[in-house]
């Protein structure tokens, strides 16, 4: 707990003491009413006592204090370092009172109304022993109930969040909600009731929440090495048929690169979409693995001069970071250009030809890229 120091409260305890300024060589006993401490119908009591302290001061103020300790955990508090004290005469008497600034589930609270109602000091064998007797209102008491029982079903509802994007495999905002909802769910070791289906309590919640995450991250290492493939091809600018091998062969190179295969398809859309920058609209299945390796090949037909085909040939393939939605790496085969003979007046059969050929050099300059590029990326 974090301690303060209350120089106001210090002087104004000397009017409530009762203490001996003799020599001590045996330890006095405590006071009655710190062994037997008993809450009233209204009003909380807390206690707290110091030993062998330096000096007077230093033991009431120790013994306070502990007694205030006390009363923060009984709240399922933390007390921070900001309080003030405050006096007054009420009916001939000093009424000394206590207010604390105090910690919950990372809200700052206010603890008010603590009255200081006795302080005794005594001599003891190495300095002065002291004991304190402080109370609270019940009333306070369950007001600061309300907020932390407020605080614990917004958590709730903050897990039930995370469970839905966790089956969305949302892995980051599902940290984020159980992120926050931990923070709001407060101590365990103090537990209140919630009105959860099947939580039943704070306690329980603050575990699932914890359990929760734990889930998360073994599924997302799990999935951390394993990809899904996509190629596509394209000619004179629209989509056209590729060859099947040209799919085999990227698995080939994503498998040499020590990731796993995935069998979750990705549709031709879908990959253009990514391939154009697009942001992609990814089922739960594919946006649990650990990325997606996409290609496109591209062949234009520039001329035909005295029975010579002229095409234009060009790829791109990248890697695709479902985790963070984010192009991780990016590679561009540069157009290049040739020429291919029409013979008998084929141009169809010259046309599949340059194809074949242009298209296996492209997919050849990818593939050499890829194995870096998965290794760069790995997690």
């Amino acid at each position: 707990m974090a301690k303060s120091t209350h120089p106001i409260l210090l002087g104004l305890l000397a009017a409530h003491m009762a203490c001996s300024t003799s020599a001590a060589t045996n330890r006095a006993p405590a006071p009655a009413w710190f062994e037997r401490p008993s809450h009233g119908p209204t009003t909380l009591l807390f206690v707290g006592d110091a030993s062998d302290a330096p000096d007077e001061a230093m033991a009431r103020q120790r013994a306070v204090e502990r007694a205030l300790h006390e009363l923060t955990l009984f709240a399922g508090a933390i007390v921070k370092t900001d309080s003030k004290s405050f006096a007054a005469e009420r009916n001939g008497q000093l009424d000394q009172s206590v207010e604390l600034s105090v910690e919950v589930a990372g809200e700052t609270m206010t603890v008010r109304e603590v009255t200081i109602e006795e302080v005794v000091v005594q001599p003891a064998p190495r300095g002065f022993d002291a004991y304190a007797r402080i109370s609270w209102p019940r009333k306070e008491h369950e007001a600061l109930l309300g907020a932390r029982k407020a605080q614990a079903e917004r958590a709730a509802e903050l897990y039930e969040q995370a469970l839905g994007l966790r089956k969305d495999r949302l892995y980051a905002d599902a940290r984020a909600r159980l992120k926050e909802a931990s923070r709001l769910v407060g101590p365990k070791e103090s537990a209140l009731p919630i009105s959860h289906a099947s939580l039943t309590n704070s306690r329980i919640l603050g575990e699932a929440i914890d359990a929760l995450g734990t889930e998360i991250d073994a599924e997302e290492k799990q999935n951390a090495d394993v990809c899904a493939v996509g190629v596509v091809c394209a000619e004179n600018g629209r989509p056209a048929t590729c060859e099947s091998h040209r799919f085999g062969a990227t698995q080939d190179s994503v498998k040499k690169a020590g990731r796993r295969l995935s069998t979750e398809a990705v549709s031709n859309d879908l990959a253009r979409g990514i391939l154009s920058s697009e942001s992609p609209a990814l089922s739960p299945a594919l946006r649990a693995l650990g990325c997606l390796v996409l290609t496109e090949l591209h062949l234009d037909q520039v001329a035909e001069e005295r029975d010579v085909l002229y095409v234009r040939y060009r790829a791109k393939s990248l890697v695709y970071e479902p985790r963070s939605g984010r192009i991780v790496e990016v590679f561009e085969v540069p157009p290049g250009k040739e020429g291919f003979p029409i013979l008998d007046g084929q141009k169809q059969r010259a046309l599949e030809g340059a194809k074949k050929r242009s298209f296996d050099r492209a997919q050849d300059q990818v593939l050499r890229w890829l194995g870096g590029a998965l290794s760069r990326t790995r997690s």
